[in-house]
């Protein structure tokens, strides 16, 4: 019986489709919504040349950068050496989709171009890059709002720390 009346198979079959789908409709409208976690482009201070390495203590001075593409779970290592300008690699790394970066420090000039190209700066030293960037992904990863290492004479870094704020 539906609905007081006898109904045929095949209304019954029509009517039980329409609640499946309205079913999977809901439900693959909270997957979508949970889907919806925003792709990152991430540029790493790092110590050795993988994901394993910890975050650098001070980004223009890290041996390695790594940009992290959380899309495609991709890594492309930049070595930091002769030839190569810490600032020109955040730019770069802006143009090509980068939004976050992940050091230990930063100095004013590199602060200052991250800023330029709306690229957050977050603070993680001493651990492995992959678990900064999760913390960061998890907006657990201190964002900094102004650099923390004004450089001395002849390069030396005098490292103070600033103002963080929680993502």
């Amino acid at each position: 019986m539906f609905f007081g009346r006898k109904a045929q198979p095949f209304r019954t079959g029509c009517i039980i489709l329409e609640r499946v789908v309205e079913t999977n409709l809901s439900t693959a409208s909270i997957t979508v919504d949970q889907l919806k976690k925003e792709k990152m482009k991430y540029l790493i201070a790092s110590e050795k040349g993988s994901m394993s390495g910890n975050v650098s203590v001070h980004f223009g001075k890290s041996p390695f950068f790594l940009v992290y593409d959380d899309e495609d779970d991709r890594v492309d290592v930049i070595t930091n050496g002769e030839g190569v300008d810490p600032h020109l690699v955040i730019r770069d790394s802006a143009k090509s989709g980068v939004k976050k970066i992940i050091c230990g420090g930063i100095g004013p000039h590199a602060f200052q171009v991250a800023e330029k190209f709306e690229v957050e700066v977050h603070i993680g030293s001493g651990m492995p890059a992959d678990e900064a960037v999760a913390l960061a992904s998890a907006g657990k990863l201190p964002i900094t709002t102004e650099p923390t290492a004004h450089h001395g004479h002849h390069g030396e870094g005098n490292h103070l720390q600033h103002s963080h704020r929680s993502h």
